[in-house]
């Protein structure tokens, strides 16, 4: 049985309660293991049951299989994605404070997470911690804050991290050519936006497609 088939499987049962004893059960067994255990948070978060995957967490704080990054990330994840935005800061400073060092997954979770919140001065706060640990941003990293940027309508910062993106020898997607170009015409650049339009035609079959892009998602 898969991880998302065991998860389904408690949704259907409907009570915390059964799945709150497994989680104690494997937890104090002597086949625990963390890579199970952040699969089946995973696999809870992604079939609608934030709540078990969180109760889970929960229960590996106090257990013999002590949360990992792989769990933080994940937590970090679920967080974000459930509008708690003070919780999710919040477990990116116990990982670092447990010892932990934040990775690329790390970085790109929480940068995602806060642009959702309108929370520019963090990502960019995220992005230049990330920099200064010697983490190279990649594309999800930058495809983040250009969007982010376009659609608050500060699209000189955008097009700065676009043109840093490219010396850096990061490969754009054609996502972020079109969200560069839709902002610019927002914004009345129709020069640039025009500019942008063209090279797109040029290189368009060169750059990271929609399929490649989601490839790179957790």
């Amino acid at each position: 049985m898969s991880y998302f088939a065991l998860s389904r499987a408690f949704a259907k049962v409907g009570d915390t309660g059964v799945a709150y004893n497994f989680f104690r059960e494997l937890l104090e067994s002597s086949v625990c293991n963390t890579t199970v255990l952040n699969r089946l948070i995973y696999a809870f978060a992604e079939t609608g049951q934030t709540k078990s995957a969180l109760g889970l967490f929960e229960y590996m704080k106090h257990g013999k299989c002590k949360p990992d990054l792989v769990t933080y990330n994940t937590i970090i994840y679920i967080l974000g994605k459930d509008g708690q935005a003070d919780a999710t800061f919040h477990e990116f400073v116990t990982v670092k404070d447990l010892g932990h060092v934040p990775d690329i997954i790390t970085y790109n979770t929480l940068i995602n997470n806060f642009r959702r919140f309108g929370r520019l001065d963090l990502c960019l706060m995220l992005f230049q911690e990330m920099v200064g640990r010697g983490i190279e941003p990649d594309l999800l990293t930058y495809t983040a804050l250009i969007d982010s940027f376009g659609r608050m309508g500060q699209v000189e910062e955008a097009i700065r991290l676009f043109h840093e993106m490219k010396e850096k020898g990061c490969k754009a997607s054609i996502y972020v050519y079109r969200s560069l170009i839709s902002n610019l015409k927002k914004a009345g650049n129709m020069n640039l936006a025009n500019k942008l339009s063209e090279e797109l035609k040029v290189c368009g079959s060169n750059l990271i497609h929609p399929k490649d892009f989601n490839s790179k998602r957790r």
